[in-house]
């Protein structure tokens, strides 16, 4: 059945001493309010919508339990409560079980349309439980498959089974989430070069680059780096090539910036990552060294 209550606060509030206007906007907004007493057109406007409500609930239920409207009406819809064997004796119900019985019920791809009860076998534990022998719980005329269960279904038949499976899912989701993220975090700080702390850390926490992503952009980035580095020595070395030696022929210094030159040709020969800084360049290596030595030069007489 359908119930609607009007509770009337309006005296209450007098004793009180509070006076409570609506102001409202529509002829029937607040037709029913609880600050006065109801009146006739209120209570109408009230019946008027249980009686429909009653209507839909009477005709799903007619539909659903494929009964006539007026059996539901005389024998389900009047008002009373059915509890446990009551309500399979009105044909309201199929059965009355567990919810882990159900549920393991949907998981097998079955589920009775209409149970077969006999004569009330079966002894009822309680009004919610109900253990039933072997012939009670076998399905009458239909079957369903893995692939007739939907949501939809479940949720239909077994609305509390259905809201515990969603919120067990939601758990599940935001926990493979939180997972996911870590994991992505890790994947792109791994991926982390010196010089490029700053651009690692930004790709780690943007909350969006993958682990592959982050290391295309360190490599491209320190390409770059590498890039202007060589331009910069190349730029030094010409400079250096510019500047004609002030040394007297036949003097010492000859001898002394070979033997330099003969120094870095070793430390050049034996040192592979220094090859490599310079990509194979001894010239620009060399250039690089007698820069710093003018520098050094520079700051002394200064």
């Amino acid at each position: 059945g359908v119930v609607a209550t009007h509770v009337d606060v309006s005296t209450a509030e007098q004793q009180v001493g509070i006076k409570t206007t609506e102001i409202t906007a529509g002829k029937y907004k607040r037709i029913y309010s609880q600050y006065e007493p109801l009146s006739q057109e209120g209570r109408e406007v009230m019946q008027e919508a249980v009686d429909f409500l009653y209507s839909v609930f009477v005709d799903r239920v007619a539909q659903f339990r494929g009964v006539p409207v007026s059996t539901v009406l005389d024998d389900m819809a009047d008002g009373r409560i059915f509890i446990g064997q009551q309500a399979i004796d009105a044909g309201l119900v199929d059965g009355v079980s567990t919810l882990d019985d159900l549920v393991a019920s949907l998981a097998e791809g079955a589920l009775p349309e209409k149970a077969q009860r006999q004569g009330g076998a079966g002894a009822a534990s309680d009004d919610t439980t109900q253990t039933t022998s072997e012939e009670e719980t076998t399905m009458s005329d239909k079957t369903y498959t893995a692939s007739d269960i939907t949501a939809g279904l479940v949720l239909e038949v077994a609305p509390e089974a259905a809201a515990q499976l969603r919120d067990e899912g939601a758990a599940d989701a935001r926990e493979a989430g939180a997972t996911a993220e870590r994991e992505r975090i890790q994947g792109v700080l791994a991926h982390s070069m010196p010089g490029h702390e700053k651009l690692i850390e930004g790709l780690a926490f943007d909350g969006k680059t993958a682990p592959d992503a982050a290391a295309a952009a360190v490599l491209r980035a320190e390409q770059e780096a590498r890039a202007t580095n060589g331009s910069n020595l190349d730029n030094d070395a010409d400079e250096l090539g510019k500047i004609k030696p002030s040394v007297d022929n036949g003097d010492d210094d000859d001898l002394a910036a070979a033997s330099d030159e003969e120094k870095l040709r070793a430390k050049w020969d034996q040192d592979e990552d220094l090859q490599s800084e310079f990509g194979g360049r001894f010239e620009a290596f060399m250039a690089f060294e007698q820069n710093k030595d003018r520098a050094r030069m520079r700051g002394t007489r200064r």
